[in-house]
């Protein structure tokens, strides 16, 4: 009895063990993936879209915002990247995707918040 309990307990190290490998290997392969979209991308709307959209599939959650830090005016900025269908026709293509109008950004200050902890303190907060 004491054998065949073994034999069990060793099959079942050696299932778990190919199940993590297998979730690892599938985790490597998504986030190289991941960032070789990135890689691609050629204005900063676009990277923010793919990280949002992107890095909660790889990670197990259900949502991802992205901050950016300005030390020179201690803010934080976390911008929409929504399509905006009302955006102005008259400005070209370029600007349309280069130029972030103030609508469809959100600004704070930089200690303010969980956020502001995580990125003064360069820090995690779950």
């Amino acid at each position: 009895m004491r054998i065949l309990t073994n034999m069990c307990k060793t099959q079942l190290e050696i299932f778990e063990n190919r199940a993590q490998t297998q979730a690892k290997n599938k985790f490597h392969l998504d986030f190289l993936g991941f960032a070789n979209t990135l890689m691609t991308k050629k204005t900063i709307k676009d990277v923010v879209r793919v990280i949002k959209e992107e890095a909660p599939k790889i990670l197990g959650y259900s949502a991802c915002q992205v901050f950016l830090g300005s030390d020179m005016d201690k803010t934080l900025y976390t911008l929409s990247t929504n399509v905006d269908e009302n955006a102005d026709k008259t400005i070209g293509v370029i600007e349309r995707e280069y130029i972030i109008p103030n609508n469809l950004m959100v600004k704070f200050p930089d200690n303010l918040g969980y956020s502001g902890y995580a990125y003064l303190k360069n820090s995690i907060c779950i």
